[in-house]
């Protein structure tokens, strides 16, 4: 069908006057990379263009997992940029973790010794950097862990073995306070069949333990060596640190 000669020129003039009105008042974008769409173009060795997600809206994937996990708070609180060094061990500990935070290729770090050094606080911001990074972290503590599939266990096998594998597959992981309480065989299993599927597929791992990683070989080698070559030269133990604590509390020892 052909299209009236008035009509077209009607269509093109409009055209014409929309461009020239986004050069006088041009659109501000948020994000100039991909102008607000949420994807960026790629172009792969072979010449073939991908779409794939913007930096932008993947920080902002960051911040919303956040606030579902419910540790925005947390995570205002619990930066390494504010954490209290008052011996060795914790400024030692400090700079793995700040280490780690910009290691890319890092596959774990873990945090383990006496109470009240400061484990949770920079396991809790080492975690927040990743996701900051674009690596999504769940977080969970290791007895609530248990009592959940513990629960879907009676409940739904089903769900009990979805909820399981969101653990063992996530790209990054923190498990705070394993083995808070002694560990029984089924406990064990539990902790080796997470631990050793992260192993086997090289993903990020964070882990805060009461435990020495002597102790932690003394309670099932298998767990512990796997933690132990994730974290490589991540390994942050305190043996001799006052918990934090006590001395807010001014309990003397």
């Amino acid at each position: 069908m052909m299209i009236d000669k008035k009509i077209l020129d009607l269509i093109n003039r409009k055209a014409k006057e929309q461009q020239e009105q986004e050069k006088r008042n041009p659109k501000q974008y948020k994000c100039k990379k991909c102008n607000d769409t949420g994807f960026k173009k790629v172009v792969d060795e072979n010449g073939d263009i991908r779409y794939t997600n913007c930096d932008c809206k993947l920080r902002e994937m960051a911040l919303k997992s956040l606030e579902e996990q419910h540790i925005m708070d947390r995570a205002k609180r619990q930066l390494l940029n504010n954490f209290n060094v008052n011996n060795v061990e914790q400024q030692i500990a400090l700079n793995k973790a700040l280490e780690f935070s910009q290691d890319d290729k890092a596959k774990g770090i873990l945090f383990l010794g006496k109470v009240g050094s400061g484990k949770t606080h920079l396991a809790t911001a080492c975690g927040v950097q990743k996701i900051i990074h674009f690596t999504p972290t769940i977080f969970v503590n290791w007895e609530n862990m248990k009592s959940e599939l513990i629960k879907y266990s009676y409940d739904s096998e089903e769900d009990r073995e979805r909820l399981k594998s969101r653990y063992k597959k996530s790209a990054g992981l923190f498990i705070d306070d394993l083995f808070k309480t002694t560990p029984n065989a089924k406990d064990l299993s539990l902790a080796y069949e997470i631990i050793n599927y992260r192993y086997e597929n090289s993903l990020m791992t964070i882990v805060t333990s009461e435990k020495t990683l002597r102790q932690l070989f003394d309670l099932d080698s298998a767990i512990a060596g796997r933690l132990s070559e994730l974290a490589g030269k991540y390994v942050c133990e305190f043996t001799n640190t006052t918990d934090y604590r006590m001395i807010k509390a001014n309990v003397s020892k």
